[in-house]
């Protein structure tokens, strides 16, 4: 049977060479592909000791009927390029479950599956915590820290890291949209998308503080969107 193939080989051998050079691309091309899948970036997102937690505070308006009031957010981040190619983080998001009536459909949007804050809120002061007669101020990750005048480096070689405070604000909802309440703690969902599209995410717990407690850390915590409002207003 050898016999009969390499006796067909050398009389179809233009057939051949073209299917050899056929298979020869088609292997180049899926091995380019499995190439590329493998070299790629994968953050790991972890939450360190510092500034993670939530506020509710009322507004002192309401909607229909209902008191108006909104959810800040404060998470300290630390985002690990695990993966085999660099990349940047491009955005963060995060998500809550919100409290609403069951079997709705604004329930099956909001707490069934989870409500988005796409984007991170501009803080008006720094993240710091006083330790004797010092301060301990922690960086944030998308925007400058206003005491240091510096910037994270959010671009992640394989194996870097980078740490810093990322801050959210929803603005003023009423009635069940706000974070689903469990032992004075709720769930997070965290979204980094790094800047080749990739989306990489991790669910976090974090604890429910009065606002005064919040405003230790930060004494503009949840003020973002009041302030504008106001300049909104004054013009």
């Amino acid at each position: 049977m050898l016999e009969n193939v390499i006796e067909w080989a050398n009389a179809n051998s233009g057939f051949v060479t073209i299917l050899v050079f056929v298979a020869t691309v088609v292997l180049g091309w899926l091995s380019g592909i499995f190439q590329a899948l493998r070299n790629r970036p994968q953050f790991e997102i972890e939450k360190i000791e510092g500034p993670n937690f939530y506020s509710v505070h009322h507004t002192g308006r309401k909607h229909n009927g209902y008191s108006a009031h909104r959810t800040a957010i404060a998470l300290y981040l630390s985002i690990t390029n695990v993966g085999s190619a660099p990349s940047a983080i491009k955005s963060v998001s995060v998500a809550f479950r919100c409290d609403l009536r069951p079997f709705s459909w604004q329930w099956f949007q909001h707490t069934l599956l989870w409500h988005w804050l796409e984007h991170p809120t501009v803080a008006l002061e720094d993240f710091k915590v006083e330790i004797g007669e010092k301060a301990k101020v922690y960086p944030f990750l998308l925007q400058g820290t206003a005491s240091t005048l510096t910037s994270s480096d959010t671009y992640l070689r394989v194996g870097k890291s980078v740490n810093g405070v990322v801050y959210f604000e929803h603005r003023e909802a009423w009635g069940g949209f706000m974070p689903i309440e469990q032992n004075g703690k709720t769930k997070i969902k965290v979204r980094v998308e790094d800047a080749f599209g990739g989306s990489h995410s991790e669910v976090l717990e974090i604890p429910k503080v009065e606002l005064s407690e919040a405003r230790k850390w930060s004494s503009d915590f949840g003020r973002t969107y009041e302030t504008l409002d106001q300049e909104d207003d004054a013009t």
